[in-house]
């Protein structure tokens, strides 16, 4: 094993290898989520109101179907919670690096090789390894609470791999599947109205609507409708926080109309009147330039008549989160799909611009929050004033485009060739 492979072995085992520990830990800051997640799960056990007590970003907010979803957590919690935070944790880790290996087969068709070093789809290559370092600090936010986007991470990226092999059906219902767990990916819907994916979207609109009517077997009709009432209202009342712990488009919209940016450098979750004028404009702001993202991807495939899922759901994965009314900081290993396809292309290609791109991008997401750990304010400042994060992803979109406008798609990235 060569000095390099031993460091990047080393990196690796601190990442994931610690929060093996870490997981399994009673203290209230580990896994604190995840927690939260299993009272969703108990509620449903005992057929008991779901959205009790809840509000925007407190208790149960999630859909209806996610309850049913965390329903085997909950239950190895009852044996013993540290335990089922250790399962989750380590479920959580496998899908990571499931993600890497469908990518690996998205932009590539390569096998993911593990450490076998003569592989291109290997750990110690750079191809493979870099990005993971790019978004290390979305890692570690994921698993310190114990989130669960890795796994729509994993959903998502096996749409995109369905939707590269010409299979819709099964492109649908994994993206339906996540929309069910957490409504946001269903914002990559209108894109594939744009590219008249009937089939894809028809699954997904199934999928989503029979898992979320799903729970109705537990409540029967009377009592689901007044659960899916509930959760409507918190999902659509609006009055969304805006503090520094939201990094979506939305909430650095308001933190600039709606409210003051500067004064919420030392405050957390701020919430504008959501009937304000300012709360407004940010929501249409927010609503605009979503659509200008979407506009912008499909004139630039258009115009260069590229079809390249790769790039394509890399762009919609990192849009679908920036531009959910709440993206968390731990939101953000969801920018993963974006660093690898763009690494990779600027390893063939050694443009410039898109390597200083994803070096900008890679300082803003993940630097600023590594240094802004060491000082409260100086955390605020990236996050309220500068909202590194969502600069950082809206970067990332945009070098997506560069790349389809400048014409420095590999032909593998935009293969019609079924696997």
């Amino acid at each position: 094993m060569t000095g390099k492979q031993k460091l990047i072995l080393a990196f690796l085992i601190l990442v994931f290898g610690a929060h093996i520990f870490m997981s399994a830990s009673n203290h209230p800051a580990r896994g604190g989520d995840f927690r939260g997640f299993l009272i969703a799960g108990e509620r449903i056990l005992h057929g008991d109101f779901l959205y009790q007590d809840s509000r925007v970003a407190t208790n149960v907010t999630w859909p209806p179907f996610f309850a049913i979803f965390i329903i085997p957590f909950s239950l190895l919690a009852r044996i013993h919670v540290q335990f089922a935070q250790l399962i989750w944790y380590l479920f959580n880790a496998a899908l990571f690096f499931l993600t890497v290996r469908l990518w690996c087969r998205i932009i590539g068709k390569w096998p993911f090789a593990w450490f076998d070093e003569k592989q291109p789809g290997s750990l110690y290559s750079m191809s493979v390894f870099l990005p993971i370092v790019f978004v290390v600090i979305s890692i570690f936010r994921v698993f310190e609470p114990l989130q669960m986007n890795i796994i729509l991470l994993y959903f998502m990226s096996l749409a995109v791999y369905q939707y590269q092999n010409k299979n819709d059906v099964k492109a649908g219902a994994w993206l339906g599947l996540a929309a069910a767990i957490k409504v946001f990916p269903g914002l990559m819907a209108p894109y594939f109205i744009y590219r008249k994916k009937w089939k894809l979207l028809f699954t997904f609109g199934l999928t989503g609507l029979a898992l979320t009517l799903l729970p109705m077997i537990r409540y029967g009709f009377t009592g689901y409708i007044a659960n899916l009432q509930a959760w409507s209202h918190i999902a659509l009342q609006g009055g969304y926080p805006v503090g520094g712990i939201n990094q979506s488009f939305y909430a650095m919209a308001a933190r600039w109309i709606a409210s003051d940016a500067w004064a919420l450098v030392t405050v957390k979750l701020p919430a504008p009147d959501p009937y304000a004028l300012g709360t407004v404009l940010s929501g249409w702001l927010h609503r605009g330039f979503y659509l200008a993202a979407l506009v912008a991807l499909a004139v630039a495939a258009h115009r260069k008549k590229v079809n390249s899922p790769a790039l394509e759901g890399a762009f919609l994965i990192a849009a679908a989160m920036l531009f959910s009314p709440i993206a968390w900081r731990n939101y953000f290993i969801l920018t993963y799909p974006a660093y690898f396809v763009l690494y990779n292309i600027w390893q063939e290609k050694k443009d410039k611009f898109l390597l200083w791109g994803i070096l900008v991008s890679v300082f803003l997401v993940s630097f600023l929050q590594i240094v802004g750990q060491f000082h409260k304010h100086l955390r605020g400042f990236f996050n309220c004033v500068i909202s590194s994060l969502t600069t950082g992803t809206i970067l990332l979109l945009i070098l997506i485009v560069y790349v389809i406008m400048k014409g420095m798609v590999p032909v593998r990235l935009s293969s019609d060739q079924p696997e």
